[in-house]
């Protein structure tokens, strides 16, 4: 078993450049997203990628898997990551309950989740005569790129319901040079 102290969104991209095989896993003892028991977050790795995600209650309840799961475990900070190696075969998450026999999702997590986990910072300052040159949307999203939010929680806070929007906008900023990532 290895361990880590890193947040997940560099942890995960350190471990898919050694293509790592195994099981992720971290301990909330005071529970998380509004859980108020202890519970597991768990995630199975196969060639560095994360394949399977879930976030297990201490009664056994899976209170969220797949993608679901990863969103709300970036942005947490440091952690204390556990490691279990698996060395050749698939990642399979043991339950932490009897009850629990079904797999949260089947693989990889999705290339636009991945994106929107992705953490922007500008490039350009921001001065009236950049700003002109940009639509309302991607202002707003300028406004909003400070090297700490990534590109989901941007359009949490706009607000925008089609995170597709935001997206593009990130996109669109990045091909102008205003941001980089």
């Amino acid at each position: 078993m290895r361990e880590y102290k890193l947040e997940l969104e560099n942890l995960l991209p350190l471990l898919s450049e050694v293509r790592q095989q195994g099981v992720l896993s971290t301990l909330f003892i005071h529970g998380i997203n509004g859980l108020q028991m202890p519970c597991i977050a768990q995630i199975g790795l196969r060639d560095g990628q994360a394949m399977r995600c879930r976030i297990v209650a201490e009664d056994g309840e899976v209170c969220a898997s797949g993608n679901k799961a990863l969103r709300l475990l970036y942005g947490l900070g440091p952690r204390n990551w556990h490691l279990d190696i698996q060395p050749s075969t698939p990642p399979l998450i043991a339950s932490s309950s009897a009850s629990l026999h079904s797999s949260s999702t089947t693989g990889p997590i999705s290339v636009a989740t991945q994106f929107s986990l992705r953490v922007p910072h500008r490039s350009l300052l921001a001065n009236p005569d950049t700003m002109k040159r940009l639509s309302r949307l991607q202002k707003r999203v300028f406004l909003l790129v400070d090297g700490m939010r990534n590109v989901g929680k941007i359009a949490v806070l706009m607000s925008i319901q089609d995170e597709k929007k935001a997206e593009k906008a990130v996109l669109e900023l990045e091909a102008l040079g205003f941001i980089a990532f």
